[in-house]
């Protein structure tokens, strides 16, 4: 194929056939990752000055094409999500319960401060609300004098206030600027529980969007994986093809000597097509067992909806591949015991044998 100079392109290195392909290889493994036809000339190789000014085309092809994958990449990031909406799909299992429990305790906190438990009301001024209290001694000139009755405002005491000294926090509905009332519920607090339970229902709402963008996410990132290959099958059947219409040109050709040449002639060429025939068998099963030896390491390798094993802190369990997280380097696991999703490195996976 007269490939080209290779081309460093990101964590790929690209080159070049004179049939007009590219290929994409990984830079690790040296896997072929993908190829694009971007047309060309597979007639002119004996023009060395010709072969030049391909390879230079396609060194310049291969520049304008990493040129537009970043741009492509570039605008993609731009109309994704916003960073806080990538953290809450990645933490989406722990970060919306925490919410919840936060939005929570902030509503059942008022609650719990118009029974007034959590202020000590104890001196500050209150209706009485208990037996009159009766005074007798020399100061009343020994006469029973009632001191405090039943709705008189007094400053609090606890142990005459049958109902206790409880107090609710107002920090604004308060008279005369008190921080805090009698126990009740007042137009402050009501107001704060009403703002905690639109707090819970906007984290409702915020969770069934979230959840509706990662879907999506997982959507398009298995379409665009089932889309590269399937391209690759169709370039390499039509490789494929292109080889064998080559080899049927070679056969027509030779077709047309053995019918000018002498009998004696055809005897040998009848020979020589016998031991190209046993070639190319012998060559056909070389790439058969390529072939299997190439689906044997596949398989081995880990895909989504494949079994594998995870290693953490609380021990080993066992899950099926969701989804590959290339920002984190990481792979999210649905646990099989409890149906929970969990992000996990490579480092902890492992494969049963």
């Amino acid at each position: 194929r007269s490939v080209t100079a290779a081309s460093a392109v990101k964590d790929f290195v690209v080159v070049g056939d004179n049939w007009g392909f590219l290929h994409w290889l990984d830079k690790e493994p040296g896997n072929l990752v993908a190829r694009l036809d971007v047309g060309g000339d597979d007639e002119d190789d004996s023009d060395d000055d010709e072969d030049d000014g391909d390879s230079e085309d396609e060194e310049q092809g291969d520049d304008e094409t990493a040129d537009e994958s970043d741009d492509v990449e570039t605008e993609s990031k731009e109309e994704g999500p916003a960073g806080w909406q990538i953290f809450l799909m990645k933490n989406y299992e722990n970060a919306f319960p925490i919410l919840y429990t936060i939005g929570a305790i902030f509503v059942g906190l008022w609650l719990v401060n118009a029974m007034g438990i959590l202020v000590d009301g104890s001196g500050g001024p209150i209706a009485y609300d208990g037996d009159p209290v009766t005074e007798y001694g020399e100061h009343t000139d020994w006469q029973v004098v009632t001191v405090l009755e039943s709705g008189d405002i007094y400053p609090c005491d606890k142990d005459i206030q049958q109902s206790g000294c409880k107090n609710s926090l107002t920090p604004f509905s308060g008279e005369n600027g008190a921080s805090s009332m009698p126990a009740g519920f007042h137009w402050d607090g009501i107001m704060f529980m009403i703002l905690g339970l639109i707090g819970l229902g906007g984290i409702g709402y915020l969770q069934m969007q979230i959840k509706e963008m990662r879907d999506s996410h997982r959507r398009e990132k298995n379409e665009d994986s089932d889309d590269g290959e399937s391209e690759a099958d169709a370039e390499d059947s039509q490789d494929d093809e292109s080889d064998d219409s080559g080899d049927d040109g070679d056969d027509d050709e030779e077709s047309d000597e053995d019918e000018d040449s002498a009998d004696e002639e055809d005897d040998e060429d009848d020979s020589d097509d016998e031991e190209d025939e046993d070639d190319s068998d012998d060559d056909e099963s070389e790439e058969d067992d390529e072939e299997s030896g190439d689906d044997d390491e596949e398989g081995d390798e880990i895909e989504i909806g494949s079994r594998v094993g995870v290693e953490d802190e609380d021990g080993d369990w066992y899950g099926n591949v969701v989804e590959f997280d290339d920002d984190e380097d990481a792979v999210v696991v649905k646990r099989e015991d409890d149906g929970e999703e969990y992000l996990v490195e490579w480092d902890q996976l492992f494969q049963d044998d």
